[in-house]
């Protein structure tokens, strides 16, 4: 796991957490939510979040003012913590894994890439396989990606499962670009 990958999930865990004894899941990932649609549609807000040139102390009132009449003070605590600690970078990452892992209340999203039309049988039994390899109940949304080739790949937040030709292709060449040949 990458650096940027233990610090989303750390800080999304800690906050889960906490919110789960105040506002509750559910209204935590409907805030969070929100939120990410505003700074999908808002660029700004993020350049303002990230701008060396703006005060801390600034950037904590534009949060309070943007936030104070939708969002709860957990979600303001939680942005002001996050550009505190210096890990804005790293926000919209947070958003998504808070959104993709907890949206469906214990039940988490995947995405099942194919580069063929499956059949439901295939589908329920890739999808029993991953839930008992990542110990997780999921909703599966399907995607075709001629690209892969054959076989198929699945995305559940940061973690791929890649059973596709494209990704075997792809070993095979670095392996043989590995290989001295005497």
């Amino acid at each position: 796991m990458i650096r940027g990958e233990i610090i989303v999930r750390r800080y999304c865990e800690a906050f889960i957490e906490f919110t789960e004894h105040t506002i509750g899941l559910e209204r935590c990932v409907e805030q969070i939510k929100a939120l990410k649609n505003i700074i999908a549609h808002n660029p700004e807000f993020m350049e303002l979040l990230l701008s060396p040139a703006i005060t801390q102390a600034e950037k904590f009132r534009f949060i309070d003012e943007v936030l104070k009449d939708n969002f709860s003070q957990e979600i303001s605590f939680f942005l002001k913590l996050v550009v505190e600690k210096g890990r804005t970078m790293f926000l919209t990452g947070m958003l998504d894994y808070i959104r993709v892992n907890y949206s469906h209340g214990e039940a988490v999203e995947a995405v099942l890439k194919s580069a063929n039309l499956l059949d439901i049988e295939t589908i329920k039994e890739i999808q029993k396989k991953v839930q008992i390899k990542l110990g997780k109940k999921m909703y599966f949304y399907l995607e075709l990606d001629p690209s892969l080739l054959a076989g198929v790949e699945v995305a559940v937040g940061n973690t791929v499962i890649d059973g596709s030709l494209k990704r075997r292709m792809e070993d095979l060449r670095h392996e043989l670009k590995m290989t001295k040949i005497s």
